[in-house]
């Protein structure tokens, strides 16, 4: 007994508490959800002012020390963390739209029959967002670093060996072009037409940079079928005679009641009830230029509302400007409109019946189309979207006519390729992209953060001439 009491009391043994367990679960919880920035944000302007939130949630200190890891860099959990919001957003848009269209729009959500939750269209397409922006990140940190390594002196054995290989990997293009491969990502969602027009939208969007990077550079400034020549027969004149080919009969409740004096069969579907085109293209100026203008009078006040202190400091200059724009676009939409449908009555006039029967709809679309002048300054986003539903419009049709034939993944393919072009341009150029929100939102996917590289440079330059001016 007395040599087991001189002993002394033996040293405790080490436990494995809850809280040595829950320290790195809640570690890699918080720095794949939220940086430590982002938490003293959070906590200052949401969480201090809860006393519950307060008392229950850890403190800045703790979050910051739990977080940072000195030495390491926070560039793959940034990633995570950004595409797993990405993920998150698009998936309760998704949702939302879906609960707007059921219940607002009217459409059928209820009969639909359901499928497991990785067969839904929406959990595939945030599934796919998310993964490209992931892996755009990684793949473009990954191949910049390889460039980096390959570009030291200890790597010159391997260059000298690998001539074509280091020469491609060392290029300055090597990691934009890397990174667009996260691109294939795309095909996790499944190919309908929401895919095809994600594609052709990428598509545009590089053509737009492209030219404007190449004018910044000083680069640039068959006949399917016949129409029947037959001349239309007023059915008032001759109610018993054959009016329309049975092929036709479709629009005999247009055309039966056409005015006497009609004697063509188009003028007779478009204005029955007026002989003359010219009186009917100045009655549609008339009446639909007036409407057009309240309509978008109301749509430009309610797009100008944000921009509310530019009307503060000078209304009449705004004031001038909202006006123009109103009577440009009213202008444009009403004579893009009256002059498609008016071409074809001025080329059932002018042309021979057998010059180009069906194109002439084509060729009156184009002749509408020269309204856009009158906005060529304003528009270039309608314009744009024009291009893209024409690219959509003639791809389904040359598809259905069997011009061309379409490959498995082809939409994927040209979506990988776009995104190339973009990143390759933003590397060469990024003031071919006009707009500082578009290069923070490359600079982004590129995990540089939300940061407008142009925008800073030219606020500098401008601070700097206004100290020397000042000077």
């Amino acid at each position: 007994m007395a040599s087991s009491s001189a002993e002394g009391p033996k040293a405790p043994r080490d436990r494995i508490s809850a809280k040595s367990t829950a320290d790195p679960i809640l570690r890699n919880a918080l720095r794949y959800t939220i940086s430590a920035k982002e938490y003293e944000t959070l906590h200052k302007y949401i969480i201090s002012r809860s006393k519950v939130l307060k008392r229950n949630a850890p403190t800045v200190a703790r979050v910051e020390k739990l977080v940072e890891r000195p030495g390491r860099d926070d560039y793959n959990a940034a990633a995570v963390r950004a595409s797993l919001r990405v993920f998150l957003a698009t998936g309760a848009g998704l949702k939302i739209w879906a609960l707007l269209s059921e219940r607002i729009l009217g459409s059928a959500g209820n009969g639909r029959r359901k499928v497991p939750l990785w067969k839904s269209p929406n959990f595939r397409l945030s599934l796919s967002l998310s993964t490209i922006l992931l892996l755009h990140r990684i793949l473009f940190r990954f191949f910049t670093r390889l460039r980096a390594h390959l570009l030291t002196p200890e790597a010159r054995p391997f260059r000298q060996r690998n001539k074509k290989t280091s020469k491609t990997l060392t290029s300055n293009l090597a990691p934009a072009i890397g990174a667009s491969l996260a691109g294939f990502m795309l095909a996790v969602y499944p190919n309908d037409q929401l895919r095809v027009t994600i594609a052709i939208y990428t598509l545009s969007r590089a053509a737009e940079f492209g030219y404007n990077l190449a004018e910044d550079e000083g680069w640039i400034w068959g006949k399917r079928g016949t129409v029947s020549p037959r001349p239309f027969i007023s059915p008032i004149l001759f109610p018993s005679s054959t009016t329309l080919p049975s092929t036709l009969s479709s629009i005999a409740p247009i055309t039966a009641s056409a005015h006497p004096l009609i004697t063509s069969l188009t003028c007779a579907t478009l204005h029955p009830s007026d002989p003359s085109c010219l009186r009917t293209y100045f009655s549609y100026w008339i009446t639909i230029f007036p409407r057009f203008t309240r309509f978008f009078t109301v749509v430009f006040l309610a797009l100008s509302i944000p921009s509310y202190r530019k009307f503060y400091n000078s209304p009449v200059h705004s004031l001038n400007n909202l006006a123009s724009l109103i009577l440009k676009y009213s202008t444009f939409v009403a004579g893009a409109i009256g002059t498609s449908w008016g071409a074809i009555c001025l080329f059932q006039q002018l042309l021979p019946k057998a010059f180009l029967p069906t194109q002439r709809f084509f060729l009156g679309g184009m002749v509408g189309g020269l309204w856009g002048f009158v906005v060529r300054k304003d528009a270039r986003g309608e314009f744009l979207y024009s291009v893209r539903a024409s690219l959509d419009s003639l791809w389904k049709v040359g598809k259905k006519r069997g011009w061309w034939r379409g490959i498995r993944g082809g939409d994927v393919w040209l979506f990988v390729a776009s995104l190339m072009v973009i990143n390759v341009i933003y590397e060469r150029d990024a003031r071919a992209f006009r707009s500082g929100m578009v290069r923070r939102g490359i600079s982004s996917l590129r995990g540089e953060g939300l940061r407008d590289y142009v925008g800073e440079e030219e606020k500098s330059v401008l601070e700097i001439e206004e100290e020397q001016k000042s000077n």
